[in-house]
């Protein structure tokens, strides 16, 4: 947060839990991928500390998945059994052919992944997984570089993982996702939060003050 925002409040981000009803998607296969992370099935509860964050796991339902030295992640058991196949001694390497589709939002918002909120910001990938699980992506050079070619759709295309389970519920079925106008909507009439309980008062005198430091 900036000095300015600090001063007069910033506008708080909404938390998408789902895709907009009318979503614009991309949608990617995964390639066949040479490398390879280490991973580990959790025995016990822990908190790991990840380049977004500190996360939680639990014993039989994360995976912690170590990418590069010092580059760690978790990953919900049963997306990592779908999306890494093992090849020996602690190894796995991503099966190829996965179905994935994205979307972007004209705004930054908070992302309920599976594993705790993170944060988008305008124009960011907000990918589907092989599960229905939503996660945005920083790095999009990369994300690209392990798909095919894209193909784009005014409609929602195919959901990803038709081979997965028909019992499981996605993230856009468990909710009644409101439309991108809609969250747009929202987005701009949200007022915005006063840092330190400053009035409206306080707020127009610093930014008048800020005003006239730049013009001096």
């Amino acid at each position: 947060m900036d000095f300015l925002h600090f001063l007069i409040g910033a506008r708080p981000l909404p938390l998408v839990k789902a895709p907009p009803a009318d979503a614009q998607w991309t949608q990617v296969r995964s390639k066949r991928d040479p490398r390879t992370v280490r991973a580990t099935l959790a025995t016990t509860n822990g908190v790991l500390k990840t380049r977004r964050g500190r996360a939680r796991y639990a014993p039989g339902s994360h995976y912690v998945v170590e990418y590069a030295p010092r580059d760690r992640a978790l990953v919900v058991r049963d997306i990592f059994e779908r999306i890494y196949e093992p090849i020996g001694q602690g190894r796995y390497k991503k099966r190829s052919g996965l179905l994935y589709r994205y979307f972007t939002l004209p705004f930054p918002a908070w992302i309920a992944t599976v594993e705790g909120k993170e944060r988008a910001e305008a124009g960011d990938w907000i990918v589907q997984g092989v599960m229905g699980e939503i996660y945005p992506v920083g790095d999009q050079q990369m994300f690209f570089s392990a798909m095919t070619s894209p193909m784009r759709f005014a409609s929602s295309p195919a959901k990803p993982s038709s081979s997965a389970s028909s019992s499981r519920k996605t993230a856009s079925s468990r909710f009644n996702a409101p439309s991108l106008r809609q969250m747009s909507t929202a987005f701009a009439n949200t007022a915005p939060r006063k840092a330190g309980g400053m009035t409206a008062h306080a707020s127009r005198i610093a930014v008048s003050l800020l005003t006239c430091a730049s013009a001096a």
